[in-house]
């Protein structure tokens, strides 16, 4: 019944818009993460000079 009521383009328009805030939001984190990573790398490297 819902399935005969729904508009298929909204539906689909609605699909990559989620998709594409996913993959944005997934785009995010994995530079935040590379940044966190680089930062603690430097600092791990900063302290081991004597």
């Amino acid at each position: 019944m819902v399935l005969r009521k729904m508009n298929p383009e909204k539906v689909d328009t609605a699909m990559a818009s989620l998709y594409k805030v996913w993959l944005s939001v997934a785009a995010v984190l994995s530079i935040q993460f590379a940044r966190t990573i680089s930062m603690a790398l430097a600092i791990a490297d900063f302290l081991k000079k004597p």
